[in-house]
């Protein structure tokens, strides 16, 4: 019998991953935590095994270096927020510091790996605000720069709530502000609820390790939640 190949090997995955993701979110949107976090470990199980079939790096798929690559990207995104939902910070982390320097060492246009990379490094205390400026202004540079030449990028409702991050992380209350309602026009939402919660946890986390460069962040967050909610 014929072994499938690469893509419909991680295609089945890939609709089982959604699948348990869908179910997990579920269940703990309904309070059934430990239910919940059964489907996340089988996420991850799958994540894995989709990893190591990516990483075995089948011949077919030097053919197609872009696909190939781009699976392996999110794959990895996918792992930092099944860990992420876990309170596994940082297995989350590490999953997203692999993706990162995928996307870095490729020609893709995602950034999800490397801004998450970024905000679980200041979640998860791994690094201060001051140890992580020089990426953060990278990435705002390279949004900035991408959204406007990137047609792909720029329909992204995500790629703009990242360059609203950045922005905010930066202490750029109006170029967050304007980062963020673009999100909210491209995903259709009421309001950025999700990256600010996000935000919310950063700064949180900045001011119980006492980071002396958290109040930018912290006035950008008070602004922005009082110009967006």
């Amino acid at each position: 019998m014929t072994t499938p190949d690469w893509h419909t090997r991680v295609e089945d995955l890939h609709r089982k991953v959604k699948l348990h993701r869908k179910r997990g979110d579920a269940l703990r949107e309904a309070g059934q935590e430990e239910e919940a976090a059964k489907d996340y470990r089988n996420v991850l199980a799958m994540l894995k095994e989709m990893i190591a079939i990516l990483t075995a790096e089948p011949s077919s798929a030097k053919d197609e270096p872009e696909a190939w690559v781009g699976e392996l990207i999110e794959a990895y995104g996918l792992s930092g927020g099944m860990h992420r939902r876990l309170g596994e910070l940082q297995d989350a982390l590490e999953a997203y510091q692999e993706g990162a320097k995928l996307e870095e060492g490729s020609s893709a246009v995602s950034t999800y790996n490397r801004v998450n990379a970024v905000k679980l490094a200041l979640l998860s205390g791994a690094a201060s605000l001051r140890t992580q400026q020089p990426a953060i202004d990278a990435l705002e540079s390279f949004l900035t720069h991408q959204l406007t030449e990137t047609q792909q990028l720029s329909d992204s409702a995500w790629s703009w709530a990242d360059l609203g991050d950045c922005r905010a992380l930066r202490g750029d209350v109006s170029g967050a502000e304007q980062a963020y309602r673009m999100f909210v026009e491209k995903a259709g939402s009421q309001a950025p609820k999700t990256t600010l919660a996000m935000l919310q946890e950063i700064v949180r986390a900045l001011q119980m390790a006492g980071d002396p460069n958290e109040a930018p962040v912290a006035q950008a967050l008070s602004a922005l939640e009082s110009r967006l909610t």
